[in-house]
C-alpha cells in the first residue's frame, strides 16, 4: 500500500469518526438523543444536534347532521441552540422555538419515557 494510500485511507477514517460524534450542545445530554413517539407527535433528537418534530391532529365532530372530519400536521427540524434549566430551544434562523423538558428521562418497565410541553413521550 502506498504512502498517497495510507493517508488517503487515514482521512477518510477521520472524517467518518468526525460524523459520529455527537455535537457538544448534547454531550451532558445524551439520554436526549433519540426519537420519541406519543399518540399525535414523534420527536427526534439526533445525535448532530438538531431536533425534527412532527405532529399530526384528526378532529371528528358531528353537528347539525352534518359530520366533519378535519386533521393538521405541522414538521419543523431545526439545530439545538441551547439546553438548559429544563428547556431545549432550537433557531431555524427565522424563529425560535422552545421546549420545555416537565419530567426529565426516566424508565418505566425497561422503557425510557420522557414529558415535552405536557405531552408524554416513550422512546423507540
Amino acid at each position: 500500500m502506498s504512502l498517497r494510500h495510507t493517508l488517503f485511507m487515514l482521512g477518510c477514517a477521520i472524517s467518518l469518526a468526525a460524523c459520529a460524534e455527537t455535537n457538544t450542545i448534547l454531550k451532558q445530554h445524551e439520554n436526549l438523543i433519540g426519537t420519541w413517539n406519543s399518540s399525535n407527535s414523534q420527536i427526534t433528537i439526533k445525535k448532530d444536534g438538531y431536533l425534527e418534530y412532527q405532529t399530526s391532529n384528526q378532529q371528528e365532530k358531528t353537528a347539525s347532521g352534518v359530520y366533519e372530519k378535519s386533521s393538521a400536521q405541522s414538521y419543523m427540524m431545526a439545530p439545538i441552540t441551547l439546553i438548559e434549566n429544563n428547556t431545549i430551544q432550537l433557531n431555524s434562523g427565522i424563529t425560535t422555538t422552545t421546549f420545555k423538558i416537565d419530567k426529565p428521562p426516566y424508565q418505566v418497565k425497561q422503557q425510557w419515557h420522557i414529558s415535552i410541553n405536557g405531552q408524554d413521550y416513550v422512546k423507540k
